[in-house]
């Protein structure tokens, strides 16, 4: 485009120097010539174009001043896409539009049902697998309680979240009261720390424990329905105990009413995966504005008062940073193939790196796909030791990891679909596993190139659990160690369609308005051109 825009400055160029070289050799003759070529009193028109869309939502600005140079140059998006609010105090249009996303967030939950849960829990055989899916749920959110610092380099807001079942997307062989038979997690949990080979509990001790656990209802797998199972929750045997008037009246008797048996009990008197998430803000935000610099629109500058994960979340200086923007929302302009796009994941507890994976196209816009590479997953790495499941129970789960008998440092038990990134060993334990890159890959981002917004975005993750033997427990005593996936969740983002038609109006419809622009002026500096010439000519034919 810019060497469409040389030659037809240049073209102009050589046409208006020509005319002025043959009005400079005779004047008498030129001027004759002059008005039969022009019927106005300026040789040249004056133009000026409008300067389109100065809110900086559309792509270029072209201005026509003087016909023999272009200014092409982009908007000031400084000005127009940082976050700001009104004299009145009300949001600017993009503070608004990023507080109320212009978004429709599909979240589709697959689960592994447990087919044969007898073999598994007495005859030490594998799980079989089924998965069942998906159960659509519709993600709305919006940022609360907003304000600026003083200077407006930063934004406060809480991100509030709502989920919503959606019965015309889900297929008519499924429902939200299917049940579905998986490891339970409590259950579970509980085993790990009293059987646990770290456990100082004696022998006849466990046992009691397991006896106990048994006469109250609790075992290694349970059968849920997918309703109570995500959000809206279901009694759990050790979760009723924990909080019945009988153990917190013990617990005031024998500790005192400030025990710390009272404060290790969950929060939580119903167990489910997504408890208490619905219409809920996960913590403070402060992001920057972009009003310095564009470039760092929507950084986090701090997620709960913090500019890094406590310690007891993750135990490396590098797995408790928190880089980039929210949920990877908003990054650079101008994006080339060598740029690193980091973002936050609060629902993970941790930050990710996209980097370029390849050019795609989404409703028509040409766009570049960034994706979270598999170095972000593998905690062999040494920038990801922070990352490594401690095993506690000191269980192996795969004798045929190479380099990885003793203790297997795993990824967090949140996982990409399918074990998509895991060793061969991982992705061959279970019958049900099948990773499909196209399918399964977790984080990924359809970026237009210019303006640098996210088209369409993909958030996958996988929930797994880990099962270890214990023979100490009842309930444990026959089941090998493993690690089970309990749900994935494939999270489709896409904009609504005004956005594509401002989008599309910006960086597609007005850059061709411009290119024809330009042909149309090569067009005319070579009629003029070759009217110079022409003149020329037969002044030459005239003095001879």
């Amino acid at each position: 485009m810019y060497y469409v825009l040389i030659l037809s400055n240049l073209i102009l160029l050589l046409a208006a120097l020509g005319l002025f070289a043959c009005l400079k050799k005779s004047p008498r003759d030129d001027e004759k010539c002059y008005q039969s070529l022009y019927s106005s009193e300026e040789a040249i028109p004056r133009i000026r174009s409008p300067a389109y869309d100065q809110t900086g939502a559309n792509g270029y600005q072209v201005i026509y001043e003087n016909p023999h140079f272009v200014d092409f140059r982009p908007p000031p998006y400084n000005e127009n896409l940082a976050l700001s609010e009104n004299a009145d105090f009300s949001l600017s249009y993009s503070a608004f539009l990023y507080s109320n996303p212009p978004m429709t967030n599909v979240m589709n939950f697959y689960f592994f049902n447990i087919t044969n849960p007898d073999e598994f829990l007495y005859n030490g055989e594998k799980p079989q697998l089924v998965e069942v899916g998906p159960y659509p749920f519709i993600e709305s959110e919006e940022k609360k309680y907003s304000k600026f610092s003083d200077d407006g380099t930063k934004m406060f807001y809480q991100n509030y979240k709502k989920y919503s079942f959606s019965e015309e997307r889900i297929s008519k062989y499924l429902s939200y009261n299917d049940k579905i038979m998986y490891p339970n997690s409590i259950a579970v949990g509980a085993f790990s720390s009293v059987f646990g080979k770290s456990t100082n509990l004696s022998q006849p001790i466990q046992f009691a424990v397991s006896v106990a656990f048994m006469l109250i209802g609790e075992y290694s797998i349970i059968t849920q329905n997918v309703r109570e199972s995500l959000f809206d929750g279901f009694n759990e045997p050790l979760l009723d105990l924990l909080h019945s008037d009988l153990v917190n009246i013990f617990a005031v008797y024998y500790f005192g009413s400030n025990s710390v048996l009272k404060q290790l009990v969950p929060q939580m008197k119903t167990f489910a995966y997504f408890s208490n998430y619905n219409n809920t803000y996960d913590e403070n935000y402060w992001v920057n504005t972009g009003k310095k610099d564009i470039n760092k629109l929507g950084v986090i500058e701090s997620w709960a008062g913090l500019k890094k994960l406590p310690k007891t979340f993750w135990p490396s200086d590098y797995a408790r940073q928190i880089r980039g923007s929210d949920s990877g929302s908003l990054c650079k302009m101008n994006l080339n193939e060598k740029d690193e796009l980091p973002l936050f994941i609060s629902f993970m507890c941790r930050s990710f790196t996209s980097v370029y994976l390849k050019n795609g196209n989404v409703n028509g816009f040409d766009t570049m796909l960034f994706a979270v590479p598999p170095d972000d997953y593998d905690t062999t790495l040494d920038k990801n030791t922070g990352f490594r499941y401690p095993n506690f129970e000191q269980a192996d789960y795969y004798p045929d990891w190479p380099g990885h008998v003793n203790s297997p440092p795993f990824t967090t038990l949140i996982s990409p679909p399918h074990f998509l990134y895991s060793p061969k060993q991982v992705q061959t334990s279970l019958s049900v596993i099948s990773p499909d890159s196209e399918k399964h890959r977790p984080i990924q981002f359809h970026h237009e190139k210019l303006t640098g917004t996210v088209l369409k975005a993909n958030v996958r993750l996988q929930i797994n659990i880990p099962i270890s033997n214990n023979e100490a427990a009842l309930q444990t005593a026959q089941i090998p160690n493993i690690i089970v996936p309990l749900f994935w969740q494939d999270s489709e983002i896409i904009l609504r369609d005004f956005v594509y038609n401002k989008l599309w109006l910006s960086v597609i419809v007005i850059p061709i308005i411009v290119q024809c622009i330009q042909y149309f002026l090569i067009v005319i500096g070579v009629v003029i051109l070759i009217a110079v010439v022409f003149y020329q000519w037969r002044c030459k034919r005239t003095t001879f």
